[in-house]
């Protein structure tokens, strides 16, 4: 019964980190960007990516 509780426990952790690192990548308006040089999902308007400061930028979300 204690192995089910556990894994329980991670299942849940897991998706909370998840939902978490999905806010991180999104701006006020819901949107993520992604770089195509660097392959980098960022959050906010920009005209470059933060990482490789390349200027091929689209919105997929």
């Amino acid at each position: 019964m204690g192995l089910f509780k556990k894994l329980g426990r991670q299942a849940e952790q897991f998706k909370q980190d998840m939902q978490s690192a999905a806010k991180e990548t999104t701006d006020q308006d819901g949107k993520t960007y992604y770089c195509k040089r660097c392959e980098e999902t960022f959050a906010g308007p920009s005209e470059q990516c933060p990482e490789c400061n390349s200027t091929d930028i689209e919105i997929v979300t």
